[in-house]
């Protein structure tokens, strides 16, 4: 398996353009495939599924640009990559997820949920707006929606830094941005190198109300790991983690 390959040669009933597409493009959002049309469907108060997003796909005739070109943020990218590791390791990804990155990395309480609304609301906090309006955002989809704890973020962390989740080739292959100008992320979000080593590491992730960003920093001596969660979404998580970091002065 090479980042290099197209996705066709695993996912064999996409249409033709899936043979422009590699796995790199998937990961640097380079691949040309549209926004998935959330609006839409919540606009119309339905119910997202596994079987609606891959009929979107199927129906699909253009990309929105040759791969490799341009860049956009698409949540095809992680639900196409997460089949893509069912079709190699021959398996559910929720299974895989659990058995080769949750066990053995000590993220004790976190789980791939199977549909939002949450059904134990028991186990983490309910999204809702400024006017105290819970999300309404129904959705049933496999492999795409984590439920992680500010433990489990950490410790997923502290492994990835160690190299000891991937190699740090493939670190260091994650850290690249796809060479274009504006809001790009790489697959890890930002990461800062210098000597071998990840200076800085951030990454910031929303959807509906929940928002979450992480900040870890080494400065050589000492490393500082900022992990913020909100089920309230302000667009404040960069000034919080900023705010964190100078009164301990880091």
């Amino acid at each position: 398996m090479n980042t290099d390959d197209k996705i066709s040669k695993y996912l064999k009933d996409l249409p033709n353009w899936s043979s422009k597409i590699t796995i790199k493009n998937l990961l640097q959002y380079t691949s040309g495939l549209p926004k998935v049309a959330w609006d839409t469907y919540f606009g119309k108060n339905e119910r997202i599924t596994d079987q609606k997003l891959n009929n979107d796909l199927l129906k699909l005739t253009e990309l929105e640009f040759k791969p490799g070109s341009d860049y956009l943020y698409t949540n095809y990218s992680p639900i196409l990559l997460g089949q893509i590791v069912a079709a190699v390791s021959r398996q559910p990804f929720p299974k895989y997820v659990k058995e080769n990155l949750f066990k053995p990395f000590g993220l004790d309480n976190a789980q791939l949920l199977s549909e939002v609304p949450v059904l134990n609301r028991d186990l983490m906090a309910i999204p809702f707006d400024e006017n105290l309006k819970e999300d309404a955002h129904k959705a049933t989809i496999t492999g795409v929606i984590f439920r992680l704890t500010a433990k489990d973020i950490y410790n997923w962390l502290t492994h990835l830094h160690a190299f000891n989740i991937i190699s740090k080739e493939s670190v260091q292959f994650l850290s690249e941005e796809a060479d274009f100008w504006g809001n790009i992320q790489a697959p890890l979000g930002g990461v800062t190198w210098k000597n071998g080593i990840i200076k800085e590491h951030y990454h910031h992730g929303e959807a509906g109300n929940y928002e979450c960003i992480l900040k870890r920093f080494n400065n050589g001596k000492d490393v500082l790991t900022i992990i913020v969660q909100a089920n309230q979404k302000r667009q404040n998580m960069f000034d919080i983690s900023d705010e964190i970091k100078s009164i301990l002065k880091f």
